[in-house]
């Protein structure tokens, strides 16, 4: 199962193009207001602070294309995590991807988590049932 909790530093909301504080909703909070939906079933529950949003491993929340998403400029995203354990494949919980698979995507593995940012790869290994604040910058857009 993954938890995943947003966070947002309240002095870069005027930038934002997602943000999604899984308060009992889907909504987007920030000034793009783009639409969340669930895919699949995932439970609101207690988050690291204020709520998140539990999966069941094949559920999903799913954010119609965007060109805000497609993040051409300098941008940095984070969010809180916390990994239940199970699975035995990679599995995405962030993704944007363009037609030549280029972009961002985060993944979680049975025993690591892994960021591609354009084609660049970090991998690193993960803790179990911790909550765990991952976030990334990319300059070089």
């Amino acid at each position: 199962m993954i938890v995943m909790l947003p966070i947002v530093s309240l002095s870069a909301q005027k930038s934002l193009v997602l943000y999604l504080s899984f308060d009992g909703n889907l909504n987007d909070l920030s000034k793009t207001r783009l639409k969340g939906k669930l895919e699949g079933k995932a439970d609101f529950i207690d988050g690291k602070a204020g709520n998140a949003l539990l999966f069941d491993g094949k559920s999903s929340v799913e954010i119609p294309h965007d060109k805000a998403l497609s993040l051409t400029q300098a941008h940095a995203i984070s969010f809180w995590l916390k990994w239940g354990g199970g699975g035995a494949s990679w599995c995405p919980f962030v993704a944007k991807r363009s037609a030549d698979g280029a972009n961002y995507q985060c993944w979680v593995g049975s025993d690591k988590y892994l960021i591609t940012i354009m084609g660049q790869r970090l991998c690193w290994q993960r803790p179990l049932c911790l909550w765990v604040r991952i976030g990334f910058l990319n300059y070089d857009v």
